[in-house]
């Protein structure tokens, strides 16, 4: 069995993401992580970015480090890292949530409750989700 991961971070987006940019953004997340083995979800609000990643573990941490170096966003978070021996997300190459739910029309959208089974740790997601709908992680900071 190849080890897997879960990974979750925040990150501030440098430039304001309309739907297009959302659109072109979750196009190349979806082609990239189906080629690699990659699932996951992404939430976006204000301007920040909450991502979710399930894998290989040499494949998430590459794909991390990339995301760390692309000049899109900053603020980068790593907020958990643990071993998985299955993903939450075996069908979403990349699930797309929109805390405002303006973009429910996007292919691949989710509302946020779906995201509460995640790594089965229901209380810290709600509070990670809590957080990041409040705003801690918003553009403006």
């Amino acid at each position: 069995m190849i080890p897997m991961i879960q990974l979750l971070y925040v990150s501030v987006a440098a430039q304001p993401f309309d739907d297009v940019a959302l659109r072109a953004l979750l196009a190349r997340a979806r082609a990239h992580n189906e080629r690699v083995g990659v699932t996951g979800a992404l939430m976006h609000q204000q301007g920040s970015f909450l991502q979710v990643l399930e894998g290989p573990t040499e494949v998430v941490d590459r794909l991390y480090v990339t995301i760390g170096c692309d000049m899109r966003h900053h603020r980068l978070l790593m907020l958990s890292r643990r071993s998985i021996t299955e993903g939450n997300f075996p069908d979403w190459s990349m699930g797309f949530v929109d805390v405002k739910g303006t973009a429910n029309a996007l292919p691949g959208f989710r509302r946020i409750g779906d995201l509460a089974g995640l790594s089965g740790e229901t209380a810290m997601v709600e509070r990670v989700i809590g957080a990041f709908r409040e705003g801690r992680w918003r553009a403006a900071a």
